[in-house]
C-alpha cells in the first residue's frame, strides 16, 4: 500500500510568488501516473486492509489541514476519476478561531519569502519571546530530512518552535 500526501493543491497566484504548493496540472499528472504505476486502492479494500492488518497493493490519497484547496480544487477531480481520499481537518482553528500557526507561516514565506520575512522577524523578536529550552530540544530534530533553504529552515523552526503563540502574535501583528 502506498499513501500520498498532500498539502496545499492550488493554481499560481501573482499573490504568492513563493508559496509552496503543487500545481494542478501536475496534480492531475500525479493521479494519471499513480493510476497506470499501482492503481487507486477502493474504499472497501482500504477498510478492510485496515481491520486485518493486511496491505492491497495500490495507492490511498490524503489530504492534510483541510484546506479550501481541497474542496474547491482536489475534490472536483477526485469525483470525476470516481476516486477518493482521507481529508484530516485539524479543529483547533475552529475552536481557538486562530490560524494554525504553521499556516500563518507559509502564508508569510509564500507572499514575501523566507529571507525578507526571516529578516523581519528576527528584527521584531525580543530575546524575552525565545524559549532556550526549545531551541535546545528542537534545534537538532527538526527539519532535517526536507530540502530547504538555509532562511526557510531557521524561519519556521524560530515561528514554528522556538516563540510562544502569543509571542508570534506580536511579530504578526507588527509587520502588518
Amino acid at each position: 500500500m502506498n499513501i500520498i500526501m498532500y498539502h496545499y493543491v492550488r493554481p499560481y497566484s501573482d499573490n504568492y510568488p513563493y508559496f509552496k504548493n503543487l500545481d494542478l496540472n501536475n496534480f492531475t499528472k500525479q493521479l494519471d501516473y499513480f493510476d497506470k504505476k499501482f492503481g487507486f486502492i477502493s474504499k472497501k479494500d482500504y477498510i478492510e486492509s485496515v481491520k486485518t492488518g493486511i496491505p492491497k497493493k495500490g495507492v490511498v490519497l490524503t489530504f492534510d489541514d483541510g484546506f479550501k484547496d481541497h474542496f474547491e480544487y482536489v475534490l472536483p477531480e477526485l469525483t470525476k476519476r470516481g476516486l477518493w481520499g482521507i481529508f484530516y481537518i485539524p479543529t483547533a482553528q475552529y475552536s481557538s478561531n486562530k490560524l494554525l500557526g504553521v499556516h500563518r507561516v507559509h502564508h508569510l514565506k509564500g507572499k514575501y519569502g523566507s529571507t525578507h520575512i526571516l529578516k523581519e522577524v528576527l528584527r521584531l523578536t525580543k530575546n524575552y519571546m525565545i524559549n532556550p529550552n526549545l531551541i535546545k530540544q528542537f534545534s537538532k530534530t527538526t527539519y532535517h530530512y526536507f530540502e530547504r533553504e538555509k532562511d526557510e529552515k531557521k524561519l519556521q523552526q524560530l515561528l514554528n518552535y522556538f516563540i510562544d503563540y502569543e509571542s508570534c502574535n506580536f511579530v504578526w501583528r507588527k509587520r502588518h
